[in-house]
């Protein structure tokens, strides 16, 4: 500490030797203060102040020696009668010795302060009321020791002894009045000085020091011309740490001193430093993340609640002024939006929803500070490890927050585009389809800025599909990513695209592919919002639906009932005819049977309806009608008669029969 310092200074110090009657006269003083008798010990004073007043005005030069000779032969090395007498000699000095020279008073702090760690407790009680003595005396003429006087202050208030720990609370009470008064007369106090060894102190785990200092900041705080400010990032930690303190004394000033800081902030508004937001952000994440498995979620919820206040009156200043581009954006903010989004999922309820707001917030302000690539690419870089996170609803964000990015900088991803596809194509099986089609909104719009990026999404996510374990559930995502796909970008680039991978890869894999050429048979065939595709198929006349045709059959060929579906919609019948005849040539009938069977019950589907609808034309639909005619040989009789009943078509009963009979076998009966 400084007095420790002055103290190795003091005893470099050549003191002049005191002349035989001084110190005479010091031992006699010595002994009356000791005295019983409360006149001679009144007395004594009176000669004491009278002895440095006359060695002042004559042989000033002694008055370090008498001071010295006070300190060391009599605090330091008597008993304790004599060691409280020369406290007390030096308490009715102390103003004399400020008045005149105030170096001379270090001397007789540090005097006091090392009776104050004296092994007598009476002593150091003794020690306790000289300190509270020279307080009084002095006051503001200590303006430079005040400093000194709080740091033993705050070693005092610990005391195993019950009369040192009230010495230390009368101390406490004076020297706040010094602080007060010396504020209040707009004197120079070191306020860095005082507030910073209050912080040092704040690491304390005993209560009674830990209500001491949320006091002094209270005090400090409810004078009109201090600014705490400039401190609160060292403050902000250890004011939501006390808030777990049991003592509702401190929790509750701790949580007042919190509130009052915010208002403080909000009234200060733009006229901030240019550092201090991001200081503060940067000392709320280092909380986070000491703190992230705490068992108490106290400290967090208030910490996330401070946070949530800062943030929103920091936007509503960025609204009005520009801003510096900072190592706030560059460093601090991902990492404020990192531990957002990890607690996003924290199993406390109030923290989950502050974590979800602070995330909403943190969309604003990136609006407004984060526009240059350095900034967006760190943003990025902290975002993608969330996509593959265990919460659902932390991947929904993290999608969210790569669209926003990608919304205010096309190009920014580019750096990650690789690293975002690997990760989407492995976590879109087995997901919720809300978020596989939030997931595929993010790669459409990727697609569409990025070249050759869709041909990659649709070949990872086919690879993926072809690792996936469950064969059957990840045809069933892969039809919803096609839908999806369809939809969010062009309805028939992703088509085309997955026909052209089918047929690159099935040589080498035929049974899997022929599995995903029949997902994209059924896609192409059933799904509502493919109704334009299908019709630009029903026009062959055109060079778009001949073109069309010419890219799927290569592909749907590997699934044969696909492949025929998509000659009925073509109106290629006589192509469709052709086929049934080769199917019915194939090895494993049964196997035949059954896509046959699948293929009558697709037939039934609304999207087919016109298909259905030219049967009623014999004259100009022969092989389309030879085509239906060989499906029925194919399949066993029953099958057969009750898969045409399923064509939805207008049914006529004969009174007669037995069973209906389905207008399309009656119209094939008759040819």
């Amino acid at each position: 500490s400084t007095w420790d310092i002055i103290d190795i200074e003091m005893r470099k110090e050549e003191v002049l030797e005191l002349p035989s009657n001084v110190s005479g006269a010091l031992n006699e003083i010595i002994k009356n203060l000791s005295d019983k008798g409360a006149d001679k010990r009144k007395a004594a004073v009176s000669e004491m102040s009278k002895l440095f007043k006359t060695t002042y005005e004559s042989r000033p030069e002694l008055v370090k020696g008498i001071i010295e000779y006070l300190r060391v032969k009599i605090i330091e090395n008597t008993g304790s009668k004599c060691k409280k007498a020369g406290l007390n000699a030096l308490s009715a000095v102390s103003e004399i010795i400020i008045d005149h020279n105030p170096e001379d008073i270090k001397p007789v702090l540090l005097s006091t302060k090392k009776a104050m760690a004296d092994d007598d407790g009476k002593i150091r009680f003794a020690a306790c009321e000289t300190m509270f003595n020279i307080l009084g005396s002095c006051r503001i003429k200590l303006i430079n020791e005040i400093c000194g006087i709080f740091d033993h202050l705050v070693g005092l208030v610990t005391d195993s002894h019950e009369e040192v720990k009230k010495g230390a609370n009368i101390i406490d009470c004076k020297l706040k009045e010094v602080v007060k008064e010396c504020l209040s007369k707009n004197l120079k106090l070191d306020m860095k000085g005082l507030i910073g060894l209050i912080c040092l102190k704040m690491d304390s785990d005993n209560a009674t020091v830990r209500t001491l200092l949320v006091s002094w900041l209270e005090l400090l705080s409810s004078i009109p011309n201090i600014n705490l400010l400039y401190c609160v990032p060292i403050l902000l930690p250890k004011l939501i740490t006390y808030v777990d303190e049991k003592s509702t004394e401190v929790n509750g000033k701790a949580i007042k001193q919190l509130n009052d800081l915010l208002s403080e902030f909000e009234q200060l508004g733009s006229g901030r430093e240019p550092d201090m937001d991001q200081q503060i952000l940067e000392t709320l994440v280092d909380f986070f993340k000491r703190n992230e498995f705490r068992e108490t979620t106290l400290c967090r919820s208030v910490a996330l609640r401070w946070t949530r206040s800062f943030l929103t009156f920091l936007i509503a200043d960025l609204k009005k002024v520009s801003v510096s581009k900072t190592e706030l954006w560059k460093v601090t903010f991902p990492k404020l939006f990192n531990h957002s989004l990890a607690l996003i999922n924290d199993s406390n309820p109030e923290i989950e929803e502050l974590a979800t707001v602070i995330n909403g917030l943190c969309k604003d302000l990136v609006s407004y500070v984060v526009s240059d690539a350095d900034s967006l690419k760190k943003l990025i870089d902290t975002t993608i490890p969330f996509l593959q996170h265990k919460s659902t609803k932390t991947m929904s964000i993290a999608v969210d927050w790569l669209l926003l990015v990608l919304q205010l900088q096309p190009q920014s991803l580019a750096h990650a585009t690789d690293d975002i596809l690997r990760i989407v194509t492995k976590t879109l099986f087995g997901l919720e389809n809300h978020l596989v089609k939030k997931m595929l909104i993010l790669l459409s719009n990727m697609s569409k800025i990025y070249s050759e990026f869709f041909e990659k999404t649709i070949a990872s996510i086919v690879h993926e599909c072809e690792i996936n374990k469950d064969l059957i559930n990840g045809t069933k995502t892969l039809r919803f990513i096609s839908s999806t796909l369809c939809e969010t970008y062009s309805k028939m680039w992703p088509l085309t695209v997955l026909a052209q991978t089918i047929y690159k890869n099935a040589p080498s894999k035929p049974e899997f592919y022929g599995i995903l050429a029949e997902t994209l048979g059924d896609l192409i065939t059933c799904e509502d919002k493919l109704f334009d595709i299908r019709a630009k198929l029903a026009d062959q006349e055109t060079g778009e639906g001949s073109a069309l045709f010419s890219l799927l059959y290569p592909a749907l060929c590997y699934s044969p009932t696909c492949s025929i579906l998509l000659c009925f919609l073509s109106q290629k019948y006589e192509l469709a005819w052709i086929l049934i005849h080769k199917i019915a040539l194939m090895k494993n009938q049964k196997t035949i049977q059954e896509r046959v069977k699948t293929l009558a019950e697709r037939l039934e589907a609304t999207s087919l309806m016109h298909i259905r609808l030219e049967l009623l034309n014999t004259k100009h639909n022969y092989y389309l009608i030879k085509s239906f005619q060989a499906l029925m040989m194919i399949l066993p009789q029953e099958i057969a008669y009750f898969a045409l009943y399923n064509l939805s078509l207008i049914h006529i009963s004969e009174p007669t029969r037995r069973y209906a009979i389905s207008y399309a076998v009656f119209c094939l009966k008759k040819k």
